[in-house]
């Protein structure tokens, strides 16, 4: 039956119809590598913020977290646990500088939701007349006022009325982000939330970790308790920025004659510290140039992926019209010039857009491990795959507009007949 309409419609639609698939194939090619490019710049703050491999033990351990942490099934899960977290590939990117554990995690911004009981959270800003704290803010400050209390007997008194007010089972359960409000008002009840809307300082203590991710362990099969890695990060202080964490192998270049290993990396010290302090954008205000370039590739990005769609929307409708209506050459034309016109669009915005410019920068400054620089890289080759078959899209399309308006009702030619008068 195909042999039979190809033969029907003659040697020339079969030549724009394998032009047309060409096209298409070319089309769809643009689409994967805009939405790969898309996905691989979004994995560049992938563990900028929180304890990710925290989230992931916790969501993993959901369904036995009753059981006893010396319970053999529960010490089995954990181990289970540990091995699929050493598995993805995604906790391998490090940034050399991110955020502290609970920045963005614990404020009251983030941990409220609409739909939440009572007055979750603040009214107004903080200063104004009117402003009323919600409570979240009032449990902080609660127990930022029995921990200052000096004096046992009232300080007990306050810890009760914390355990009464925020800490007790059940508090947060009607709360849309009940994990999350149990997390940061115990934490803040234990240790203190390291973040810098609530603290100023690292801590004083070697042996606290409470504001940079810690390694989760595990008891393995030797009954040896182990961590899944060595821990990576130590809490820093900036004057402009406040806390944050740096991974421990961002150093200053040491010098091997004297075994010097180098220092900790600094806006004086490491030239690349500004760029990577910026694209954390630790206060969550996005002044930095990095980070604002960071920003609008993402949003390039998101454009290229909307002309590759339209793109093979219009290489499709040109099929529909090439199989439904052959002899219809202008509508197929017009399908044509309008493909052309937004894979060309797709093509400059990529090229002017400043989405290749900023890949190569983000790989220049090195801000993350030999891991997250791999990921930098091969985005890099995202950015040059997209050009190119965008690039060869459009040119199938153009191609394809000329042939469609010539050929246009003319596909299948009628043998011409002459005709006479014998007498």
């Amino acid at each position: 039956m195909a042999m039979a309409w190809l033969k029907h419609v003659g040697p020339r639609l079969v030549l724009v119809l394998v032009l047309a698939l060409y096209t298409l194939g070319f089309s769809v090619a643009s689409l994967v590598w805009a939405v790969m490019l898309r996905s691989k710049f979004e994995n560049l703050q992938v563990n900028m913020v929180g304890d990710p491999e925290k989230v992931f033990i916790d969501n993993c351990m959901r369904d036995f977290e009753h059981l006893p942490t010396s319970d053999d099934t529960y010490i089995k899960q954990r181990r289970e646990c540990a091995k699929e977290l050493l598995r993805k590939d995604r906790f391998r990117w490090l940034p050399v500088i991110r955020l502290t554990v609970d920045e963005r995690i614990c404020d009251q911004k983030e941990l409220c939701a609409n739909g939440d009981p009572g007055q979750c959270l603040d009214e107004n800003e903080y200063g104004d007349a009117t402003y009323k704290p919600g409570d979240v803010t009032s449990c902080y400050d609660l127990i930022k006022q029995a921990k200052n209390e000096q004096g046992s007997r009232r300080r007990a008194e306050l810890e009760d009325e914390v355990e009464a007010k925020c800490t007790y089972t059940g508090r947060w359960k009607d709360y849309a982000n009940q994990v999350h409000l149990e997390y940061c008002i115990n934490k803040h009840f234990r240790t203190g939330i390291c973040a810098n809307h609530l603290r100023t300082s690292c801590p004083t203590d070697a042996t606290d970790d409470s504001c940079c991710p810690v390694a989760p362990h595990y008891i393995g099969e030797d009954g040896v308790e182990t961590q899944t890695r060595p821990d990576q990060y130590k809490c820093q202080q900036s004057p402009t920025v406040g806390l944050y964490c740096q991974h421990l192998n961002y150093l200053t270049e040491g010098n091997a004659t004297t075994g010097d290993m180098g220092y900790d990396c600094t806006e004086t010290t490491c030239s690349s510290f500004s760029w990577c302090r910026d694209f954390a954008d630790i206060p969550g205000l996005c002044l930095g140039d990095a980070c604002q370039e960071y920003r609008r590739s993402l949003a390039y990005a998101a454009a290229l992926i909307t002309t590759a769609v339209l793109g093979i929307v219009f290489d499709l409708a040109d099929l529909f019209v090439l199989v439904r209506h052959p002899k219809a050459g202008w509508p197929k034309a017009f399908s044509n010039m309008a493909g052309a016109a937004v894979k060309l669009v797709g093509f400059f915005l990529c090229l002017t857009g400043g989405i290749k410019e900023f890949a190569d920068e983000a790989f220049e400054q090195r801000c993350w491990n030999d891991s997250g620089s791999a990921l930098v890289k091969d985005s890099k080759g995202r950015v040059d795959a997209f050009r190119l078959t965008v690039l060869l899209a459009a040119a199938g399309s153009l191609v394809l507009a000329p042939l469609s308006a010539r050929w246009g009702g003319h596909f299948r030619v009628v043998p011409y007949a002459r005709m006479g008068y014998e007498p």
